[in-house]
């Protein structure tokens, strides 16, 4: 069977369009949360410059390390927890990079840690990004409760200024994790029908219910090849990949509103909350209620007030 992560020679335009490059919160100033515990988030890439104190942190398959100021820390999926110093300050970035089966562009499965000195480039491109977020951050109001900049309202200027930014932003940070002999995944689908099963699922309302059958008919497949197609490419099912697309969405929604868990329920196409929570313990190890109380995220008010402060 073949891979559809590849390093070709020289991918086409059709298979860069499929990356997704989205940045979710950019930030500058002492850490909001000096000290955390693990929890099963959506895949993120993550990254913190730290620009002065120094940070202890865990993952239990890279082990422990410590960063200090002037140093790039990008962590790996399994981070498990952290612990910066009292004087901390860092630039703090959470953005998705990855292919449409959520495969990052470069795979973060170990700390990687370098000097910023080495790369000025890639701190100046991140101070634009902190910009670039603040400009719509700072001017809503404090009751707001997100740290996902997707869900923040913003004008048409705003958000082809952000995008230029962390298009820009992901550009140096190839070139870094080139420099650093970090192996790049490439996507590549030789196949529209995998493509446009792809959009399809994608734009789904949070159940992500389909029929298998009729999306398959508007592909001209059966229901068994556009499994067998999409499996080819992807490394799973269509079924599969909406349920993966699900329990983010469930993660999004408990962790960027304050929707009450009942509307959540009804929102994501189960019918009783016990049938949400379940569903969402087996696939995370947390009840919703407890995973949001573990989640401890400030709010907005306190968010701009650490901001100014900064």
């Amino acid at each position: 069977m073949p891979n559809s992560f590849s390093q070709p020679s020289q991918p086409r335009l059709v298979d860069w369009s499929r990356l997704r490059a989205e940045l979710l919160w950019a930030y500058c100033g002492p850490p909001i949360m000096p000290q955390a515990e693990h929890r099963y988030e959506y895949p993120v890439l993550m990254c913190w410059l730290i620009l002065q104190g120094q940070v202890q942190a865990f993952s239990p398959g890279s082990g422990s390390i410590k960063a200090k100021a002037g140093d790039w820390l990008f962590m790996p999926d399994d981070k498990q927890g952290h612990t910066f110093s009292e004087d901390a300050k860092i630039i703090s970035l959470r953005l998705i990079v990855q292919w449409p089966n959520q495969q990052h562009l470069y795979d973060h499965n170990q700390w990687i840690r370098f000097a910023d000195a080495e790369y000025p480039q890639l701190q100046k491109q991140s101070w634009n990004l902190v910009r670039r977020a603040y400009a719509i951050l700072k001017s809503k109001p404090a009751e707001v409760m997100s740290t996902d900049m997707t869900t923040l309202p913003c004008n048409l200027a705003q958000y082809l200024q952000l995008e230029q930014a962390v298009l820009k932003w992901v550009e140096i940070y190839d070139r870094t994790m080139q420099k650093l002999q970090i192996k790049r995944s490439v996507m590549v689908q030789p196949d529209k029908r995998v493509a446009q099963c792809l959009r399809y699922i994608e734009q789904l309302p949070p159940n992500r219910e389909f029929d298998e059958k009729q999306l398959a008919r508007s592909l001209g497949l059966s229901a068994g090849r556009m499994n067998r197609l999409f499996s080819q490419h992807i490394h799973m099912t269509p079924k599969a990949y909406a349920g993966k697309l699900r329990v983010n969405d469930a993660i999004k929604l408990l962790t960027t509103t304050n929707l009450p868990i009942k509307e959540l329920t009804y929102r994501l196409g189960f019918k009783q909350q016990s049938h949400f929570a379940n569903w969402f313990w087996k696939r995370t190890g947390y009840y919703p209620t407890d995973y949001r109380q573990s989640f401890k995220k400030p709010s907005m008010a306190q968010i701009i007030e650490t901001i100014k402060s900064g």
